[in-house]
């Protein structure tokens, strides 16, 4: 992985970008990508285990660029209020104290504490705050309940 995964060309473009946003639907549209980041990095994981002959199933998510559909579609065996490491992390999006279709999601790396967790996450930037539409691929330390106007949602574990 390069040094730094950023955006080229302008808001969600790029070639690695791009390849991570026609992981899961074959298309890049210039769409948000912290959900296709995500996508990418679990079907690269299990492509790898079948390609090594290690007994594991695939991923049991429906995966999309959308987040919220994401948790919505994601069985309940896979969700969770608890953060462990290589679970996702999804936040949801709130305007004037009411939950929105948007989100934004990342990978939980670490956790720090009982408030804190360490997190890679894409199209966000390296600044304060969970920021939903950002410039490239980040790892950052969050706060468990969220920040500002987005909230988490819960945790879903890609192979429950």
């Amino acid at each position: 992985m390069p040094d730094a995964i950023r955006e080229v060309g302008g808001a969600n473009k790029g070639q690695i970008v791009e390849m991570f946003q026609k992981a899961v639907d074959g298309v890049a549209a210039g769409e948000p990508w912290c959900a296709a980041f995500t996508g990418f990095v679990i079907k690269t994981v299990d492509a790898t285990m079948k390609a090594i002959e290690i007994d594991q199933d695939s991923t049991a998510l429906a995966l999309s660029e959308h987040v919220m559909t994401l948790w919505n579609k994601a069985p309940e065996a896979a969700k969770s209020k608890t953060p462990e490491p290589g679970c996702l992390v999804c936040w949801q999006l709130y305007k004037d104290g009411k939950p929105t279709g948007s989100g934004h999601i990342g990978i939980v790396v670490k956790v720090v504490d009982s408030q804190k967790i360490e997190t890679i996450e894409g199209n966000t930037n390296d600044g304060k705050g969970v920021e939903r539409d950002g410039v490239g691929v980040y790892k950052r330390v969050r706060d468990i309940a969220g920040a500002g106007s987005m909230k988490v949602v819960g945790f879903l574990k890609p192979w429950c």
